[in-house]
């Protein structure tokens, strides 16, 4: 099982690799205040932390692994076009994998790489999760994550995002149901820009799915999240 986890994860990183090349660097060089603030509200979709699992924590022994896509459209495509200098359409994709290990007194600690698809930008997030309540065959599951995202990448402007998120699960035979609420504080700090400060915006973030079990060790994760726009994302998982 260890051997399967690392060749998975080295076929991961050899992919975001291949991302990388000819990649686009984006900046905010050409924006407004309200623009940057507009900006940054959504990005807050596609590079804040996302939960991507049940609330369920996986115990002292337990370890996950995992790769996902996802999109969404942006609701202010000119300021888009903007950042990255070029007609971007209306969506944007990013391409993630992360890790995770249950500690001991009911935590869990991962962590999570993502890229914005074709750009050098790039949002690393750490997370730490308390489950507040196991569940059973008649209870759900409970769980608190506290998550920070450090941005990366961007020609004139670096960032870093602070959140919090309450989940609930319930399991269903093979499907496991998924939801939870979370806010999410985005701050964002231009340099060699003109006219623009270091900006802070609290975003309150929705999201449900549900993860699918094809064996004990392998399974697949749906979700959509919410907040300034709409996020769906999709993950395969190894774990134990």
């Amino acid at each position: 099982m260890k051997s399967k986890l690392l060749l998975f994860i080295a076929i991961l990183f050899f992919t975001f690799s291949i991302n990388s090349i000819a990649a686009v660097k984006l900046s905010i060089d050409t924006l407004s205040r309200s623009e940057f603030i507009t900006f940054m509200k959504e990005f807050v979709t596609i590079a804040g932390f996302k939960e991507n699992r049940p609330a369920e924590t996986f115990g002292i022994i337990g370890v996950e692994a995992g790769a996902g896509y996802e999109f969404f459209n942006t609701g202010k495509s000119s300021v888009w076009d903007e950042v990255y200098g070029q007609d971007t359409g209306s969506n944007e994709n990013g391409i993630f994998v992360h890790l995770r290990k249950g500690l001991l007194f009911n935590l869990d600690a991962g962590v999570r790489y993502g890229n914005l698809v074709n750009t050098d930008t790039n949002y690393h997030s750490f997370e730490l999760r308390y489950g507040i309540m196991r569940g059973s065959m008649l209870t759900p599951a409970v769980a608190l994550t506290a998550n920070y995202t450090v941005i990366t990448g961007f020609e004139d402007m670096k960032g870093n995002i602070l959140g919090l998120n309450l989940s609930v699960s319930k399991g269903l035979g093979p499907w496991t149901p998924y939801g939870g609420i979370g806010v999410q504080r985005i701050m964002c700090e231009p340099y060699r820009v003109t006219g623009l400060n270091e900006e802070k915006e609290n975003v309150i973030v929705k999201y449900a799915g549900f993860r699918f079990s094809f064996t004990p060790i392998n399974y697949l994760n749906l979700q959509a999240t919410i907040d300034e726009s709409v996020t769906f994302s999709a993950s395969i998982n190894f774990g134990i």
